[in-house]
């Protein structure tokens, strides 16, 4: 049972650092081409991280 939650675990601060990832790539893309639909990809990812929270939250 331990070992379950420590793979949960490890398994859960992959996605928090892809997510950081991906937030930090679309910021530096916004900038860098100064482009609106950088805005899209962002509300993407946020959708993406609140279902993750809740998958969490459903998890534990």
């Amino acid at each position: 049972m331990k070992n379950e939650k420590q793979v949960l675990y490890f398994y859960m601060i992959l996605v928090t650092i892809g997510t950081v990832l991906i937030a930090l790539t679309t910021l530096r893309y916004m900038s860098n081409v100064n482009d609106s639909s950088g805005y899209l990809i962002l509300f993407g990812l946020i959708f993406t991280i609140s279902y993750i929270n809740y998958l969490e939250k459903k998890q534990e």
